[in-house]
């Protein structure tokens, strides 16, 4: 996919004024198509099954909208729902953010109000939620609680407390079709599970002293 940078003309005026013209940086419909095309295309490649991770805000994303003008706050939303006949939600909320009642600041809502707010767009605009995970789960009584909540609004929860060491072999087993962590690919991994492109790199180094 091109990226386009956004860029400001700037123009005298009268008095000395300065005029500021902006121009859009940010071809939306042309972001929806090639994205919609791609994952269809991934799609077809994988047997018809794809998880794709939506890091950020699914919707409502104003600050993406600000710094890339022509980006729409429901843009990754709209993508989705081009796929809306192929397309299943899970919604994974951490227990220990269930627990000490996180806010998302710019709504001034706690994270497990905003899921069920979350839900009903999704739902409104056809999109089908299929579950909710609750990750970091240790017994905490809050988290309990939505779970019995969400239950009784007929939303299937899954909650699992699963060590980072039992990933690949939960996969392997077929107790879970995917893993989804910060894991660093290495040939012994490889040769027992199969690996998404790499999305990040980090690297490890050791500070000392000059002297």
């Amino acid at each position: 996919m091109n990226v386009y940078f956004c860029f400001a003309a700037r123009q005298a005026g009268e008095e000395g004024k300065t005029t500021v013209m902006y121009r859009t940086g940010f071809d939306n419909d042309k972001y929806l198509k090639l994205q919609s095309e791609h994952i269809r295309k991934r799609i077809a490649e994988f047997g018809d099954k794809l998880y794709l991770e939506f890091g950020g805000k699914l919707f409502d994303d104003y600050h993406a909208s600000r710094v890339l003008p022509g980006f729409e706050p429901d843009s990754k939303l709209r993508m989705l729902m081009q796929l809306s006949d192929q397309a299943e939600i899970v919604i994974v909320i951490s227990a220990a953010d269930i627990d000490k009642n996180k806010m998302r600041g710019d709504l001034g809502i706690t994270y497990d109000s905003d899921l069920l707010r979350l839900k009903a767009i999704f739902e409104s605009k056809n999109l089908y939620v299929g579950s909710v995970c609750i990750t970091h789960y240790a017994g905490q009584y809050s988290a309990q609680m939505f779970q019995t909540r969400l239950e009784k609004m007929g939303v299937k929860v899954e909650v699992e407390n699963m060590e980072f060491d039992s990933i690949i072999a939960a996969v392997q087993a077929g107790k879970a079709d995917v893993g989804v962590a910060g894991m660093t690919v290495t040939p012994d991994r490889e040769e027992n599970v199969s690996f998404t492109q790499g999305y990040a790199t980090s690297k490890q180094v050791i500070i000392v002293r000059k002297d």
